[in-house]
């Protein structure tokens, strides 16, 4: 029984029609979907939060850098 599973497995699956036209329905609708969806601009506050992240992140980077060469050295 195993075997003729594993010989039958490189065959290609069959799906009905009716069955496969209704996934192509259902995927084109999702894609539609997922290019209707687009950024929303962002106000004055959520940007200077997210530039305050990067700086924060930037200066953390920075101070781990100086203190792994004060290590190394010291």
């Amino acid at each position: 029984m195993h075997e003729r599973l594993v010989q039958n497995s490189s065959a290609p699956l069959s799906v009905p029609g009716f069955v496969q036209g209704e996934v192509l329905a259902e995927h084109r609708l999702a894609r539609r979907r997922s290019e209707s969806l687009s950024q929303r601009p962002l106000n004055h506050r959520l940007r200077l939060v997210l530039w305050g992240l990067r700086a924060y992140v930037l200066f953390m980077v920075a101070m781990a850098v100086v203190n792994a060469v004060k290590a190394a050295h010291g």
